[in-house]
């Protein structure tokens, strides 16, 4: 698969680190048994918020008869998990019911599933600095409001798959973010402490998750403006990339 030209930037590692971000790098890779966990749509998956508004527009007008905005995409749904965006569009657009959200889970699942098979939603860059975790033998995981099957279809397309040893998804908690529940799941999953997980997330409400749960956190913007992560999470990142790693294990 090629990747779409707007995510070709994500292969040039010429983004700076600042000295705030390598702190917080440096403290996390000094611990015992650090871990990582990601959030996943708009962080280690390249799709926030394009290809999602895309896939959740189509299912909503194929279902709800709603064509949704771009605008009302970003302001009401951002950061909510597939079960909360769908709840409140079936419930603001359609009749309410369980029967209907579901159907239209099954149908945004289903349109986002077909996308990741034809895209790489996982920039080259990103699939560096997990490989580069790997092998220094840091367990990593997935706390995501995805489903399950949204996730698994995109780490099945990427070289990665095997490196993610577990997926915390919508259908695995009550509550989804900003709840601290999937990120303390997460991290009782990889067997390591709350404090040793250094959390990467792009939306406040997961940023406060995370932080909740105990964990540090840094945040990832792509090309969207970051100010209110940039209040909010322990550092600020544009992307996942190599040169985040750099120095970090150089007293193994």
């Amino acid at each position: 698969m090629t990747p779409p030209a707007a995510k070709m930037t994500a292969m040039l590692d010429d983004e700076p680190v600042g000295t705030g971000v390598r702190d917080i790098m440096a403290a996390w890779a000094a611990g015992r048994r650090p871990g990582v966990l990601f959030d996943f749509n708009g962080t280690l998956s390249d799709d926030e918020p394009d290809l999602l508004c895309e896939t959740f527009r189509a299912a909503f007008q194929e279902c709800l008869g709603w064509t949704m905005t771009a605008s009302v995409y970003l302001t009401a749904f951002v950061g909510l998990s597939d079960t909360e965006i769908i709840t409140k569009a079936v419930r603001h657009r359609g009749d309410g019911t369980a029967d209907q959200i579901a159907r239209v889970k099954q149908r945004h699942t289903a349109l986002y599933a077909e996308r990741a098979q034809r895209e790489e939603l996982i920039a080259p860059d990103t699939v560096r600095f997990v490989e580069m975790l790997a092998a220094q033998g840091i367990p990593m995981g997935i706390v995501t409001g995805a489903q399950r099957e949204q996730v698994v279809a995109v780490l099945n397309s990427s070289p990665i798959a095997d490196l993610i040893s577990v997926i915390v998804a919508d259908e695995d908690v009550r509550h989804g973010k900003p709840d601290p529940a999937g990120y303390t799941m997460g991290a009782k999953a990889l067997q390591v402490p709350a404090d040793e997980v250094l959390a990467f997330e792009d939306s406040v409400v997961g940023v406060n998750a995370a932080l909740a749960a105990g964990m540090r956190c840094i945040a990832v913007t792509g090309d969207r403006p970051g100010d209110g992560l940039s209040a909010t999470a322990t550092g600020v990142v544009r992307r996942l990339t190599p040169r985040l790693l750099a120095g970090c294990f150089d007293h193994r």
